[in-house]
């Protein structure tokens, strides 16, 4: 979105006051001045106004310092910057408390590659007499000269070209396109596709936004990269249903689109395309459980944002994504033998007979944790779920996965107990599986057929396709990483031993 300068009235207490408002994304401010004192509110509130041209603004979640005094003793005013997260412009105010909202239109990158149709745009050669007739039919006559070999190009024009009931409403996909043609530049017929949520029942704004983003959070995964969320405009009970009113929404920290690459849609996991009967099974049941997996899947989502860069902080995330998975999703472990329990009883008794410090805290808190499901476990549990669905295992998935697991908790507590200094240069293959095993177990319990997908051909262009594709490789690695690695610890213990 290009800067828009808009000059209007807002309303702040029982004042009125004049000010400028810039829509610059995250550079978006209301600067406001008056000769007398502008009331200040610390929590982010919404301020409501107005345009000059007497459109409605709503100013949601404003935050900003305290209003300033300026100028001299002659032309002294108040002056106040206020930031707003979102910004609302229409015909009427958005109340964000208020269970208003009846839908919400979108762009994002990638809504094409993931419910597009591969085959709805193309060109062909027809035969020139069958072109010429249908030329005829269409233009009322008008009879055009045609070569031996003409081309047409074609737009399927299906509308929409997805659709989706969901537990809280429905999901429409529309490509809207636009036509241009002359001698000069030729044809062009560029598509913009569109999401539409409309609610079931009305939504307040936070619950508007968080519908939003878990489709957003969909098409991320699914395509293989964070997606930028533009163009947004929203529909209220206070708009007549056969109103083509809407309500723009400017998202001033609104996502932005993530440096990986731009996967093909043969290495997308499932689409409108590759699978027409999979993608609405996978897409209800990812939504279905995202607000209680939310947190554990933006710790993916949110470092995939940097592509290929990789650092030690990315591994730790996805490591941890796993730790704070709702408990259900883990199986039942055995009950821990009676003479375990009693062992943890006691040890339990004499840590809390001590004089309280943190190294005793630190001692309760490991020992609550022995016998139940650690982390390592955690992880092996999900790379059970890709391996089952597999046609061909992964070889030695499990110990890659129990290796960046133990490279986690070096970054974490500084223990080494395998010889960092060996996998050091394999921490992108560390990452990889931590993520690809996250993603794909998610992604299978969904409904995903991963042997469809590998099936077709992939390439590397998707972050789950380049770990497949170059896995044979980045396993030898590995292997020569633990053979040193062991090779050292003998050594280390025969010195030991003499």
């Amino acid at each position: 979105m290009e800067k828009e300068k808009i000059f209007c009235c807002l309303f702040i207490g029982d004042k009125k006051i004049l000010g400028q408002l810039l829509l610059a994304k995250d550079k978006s401010l209301a600067s406001l001045t008056s000769r007398h004192p502008i009331p200040y509110e610390e929590k982010p509130h919404t301020i409501l106004g107005e345009s000059i041209d007497h459109k409605k603004i709503t100013l949601i979640d404003c935050v900003g310092n305290q209003p300033a005094l300026v100028g001299d003793s002659r032309s002294m005013q108040y002056k106040r910057d206020i930031f707003p997260h979102y910004t609302a412009i229409g015909s009427v105010h958005i109340l964000p408390e208020a269970s208003s909202i009846t839908s919400v239109t979108f762009e994002a990158e990638d809504i094409g590659l993931i419910f597009g149709h591969r085959d709805d745009i193309g060109m062909f050669v027809p035969n020139p007499e069958d072109l010429a007739s249908l030329i005829k039919k269409s233009k009322h006559g008008q009879i055009v000269e045609l070569g031996e070999h003409p081309v047409a190009f074609y737009q399927a024009g299906r509308s929409p070209s997805f659709e989706q009931e969901l537990s809280f409403g429905s999901l429409t996909i529309d490509a809207l396109w636009s036509y241009k043609a002359n001698d000069r530049t030729g044809i062009e017929l560029p598509i913009k596709n569109v999401a539409t949520i409309k609610f079931t029942n009305p939504l307040t704004f936070d619950e508007m936004m968080a519908k939003l983003s878990s489709i957003s959070d969909f098409i991320s995964v699914v395509s293989g990269r964070f997606q930028e969320v533009r163009d947004i405009a929203i529909t209220t009970t206070d708009i007549p249903t056969d109103s083509l009113d809407r309500v723009d929404l400017h998202w001033s920290l609104a996502p932005t689109l993530g440096t990986g690459f731009v996967s093909t849609e043969r290495d997308a996991p499932v689409t409108a395309s590759s699978a027409p009967q999979e993608l609405p099974n996978v897409l209800k049941n990812w939504l279905e459980r995202h607000h209680e997996w939310l947190p554990a899947r933006l710790r993916i989502l949110n470092w995939q944002k940097q592509g290929r860069i990789y650092e030690d902080n990315r591994l730790v995330a996805a490591a941890n994504a796993f730790d704070i998975l709702p408990k259900d999703v883990y199986p039942e472990i055995a009950k821990p033998s009676q003479e375990l329990l009693e062992a943890k009883s006691a040890c339990k008794r004499i840590l809390n007979s001590l004089p309280a410090s943190e190294e005793k805290e630190g001692a309760l808190n490991t020992l609550a944790y022995w016998g139940g499901m650690t982390l390592k476990k955690k992880i092996i549990s999900r790379a059970s779920i890709v391996q089952r669905a597999l046609a061909e295992p992964l070889k030695d998935l499990e110990a890659i996965l129990k290796t960046a697991c133990d490279v986690r908790n070096y970054y974490v507590h500084g223990t080494d107990r395998i010889g960092i200094h060996h996998f050091e240069t394999l921490q992108p293959l560390l990452t990889d599986a931590l993520e690809f095993t996250f993603i794909a177990s998610d992604l299978i319990e969904c409904g995903w057929d991963i042997n469809r997908w590998i099936n077709r051909g992939i390439s590397i262009s998707h972050p789950l396709s380049f770990f497949y594709r170059t896995y044979e490789e980045d396993l030898k690695n590995y292997n020569l990483a633990q053979a040193a690695a062991k090779s050292e610890k003998e050594q280390r213990k025969k010195e030991s031993d003499d």
